[in-house]
């Protein structure tokens, strides 16, 4: 039973590590438009999950446009 716990509270531990690294991503992107894209077209280095997370992070932003969010929109993976 303890080995369950253990294995649910790391689990819990890595969706708020990758929810926080999502949410950077996003505040990032708010503050460093142009530098923030061009690491998630090129040098992004996130799991899919926390990749896929920030960029809907950043379109539920009010920040970028309507022509933005459909091209962040469209690099989901």
């Amino acid at each position: 039973m303890q080995n369950l716990y253990g294995e649910q509270n790391q689990s819990i531990k890595d969706f708020y590590a990758q929810m926080a690294a999502a949410w950077t991503m996003a505040e990032a992107f708010v503050t460093f438009p142009h530098e923030t894209m061009q690491i998630l077209l090129h040098d992004c280095k996130m799991d899919q999950w926390t990749y896929n997370k920030a960029l809907q992070k950043i379109c539920e932003s009010r920040n970028p446009d309507s022509e933005v969010k459909s091209v962040i929109k469209a690099m989901r993976k």
